[in-house]
């Protein structure tokens, strides 16, 4: 059974901004209609038990594309599912001491 990949992101501020690009293991999966700075959702679906790359990018009114920010996650194989999601955000290192 596939897992479902929800993303959120928040499109770029430019006015020309009309789409958001996702890339999955670098191959286009979706073009998100957006409007400049505002927020969007999507969601895929992808098989567990891999690491996945996912990149988004903007697209403007000309077709000319930013370069893509990737982020990469591991997808537990499928005896993990009833597990808690894994995080998505990165914890902030406050202090370290010697």
């Amino acid at each position: 059974m596939p897992y479902t990949v929800m993303l959120r992101g928040t499109a770029g501020p430019e006015r020309d901004i009309a789409n958001v690009r996702i890339y999955v293991d670098g191959i286009a999966k979706l073009n998100i209609p957006v409007r400049p700075g505002s927020p969007f959702e999507t969601s895929f679906t992808h098989p567990g038990n891999v690491t996945v790359t996912i990149s988004h990018s903007f697209v403007d009114t000309n077709g000319n594309e930013s370069e893509p920010l990737s982020q990469t996650y591991n997808l537990p194989p499928e005896r993990n599912r009833k597990a808690p999601a894994a995080p998505t955000t990165p914890m902030e290192v406050k202090a370290i001491y010697g």
